[in-house]
């Protein structure tokens, strides 16, 4: 699987979590318009916690850098 096109994605959620604003994330992204950031990028919360906290374990020590 490609993880490159999740990659905005996974961007925007961490840089929410961590409380930027969304302006700041469009920023980030390039996108001239918040609204697309936050209606595409970050328009969904956690709706399943218990998949949300089984991929936080899987992943806990990926090293990416």
């Amino acid at each position: 699987m490609d993880p490159l096109p999740h990659l905005p994605q996974t961007t925007a959620t961490a840089l929410d979590r961590r409380g930027r604003s969304a302006r700041q994330i469009a920023d980030h992204l390039g996108q001239a318009q918040v609204s697309i950031t936050q209606d595409v990028y970050m328009g969904r919360r956690i709706h399943n916690p218990s998949a949300a906290e089984a991929l936080d374990q899987e992943f806990a020590n990926l090293d990416l850098w």
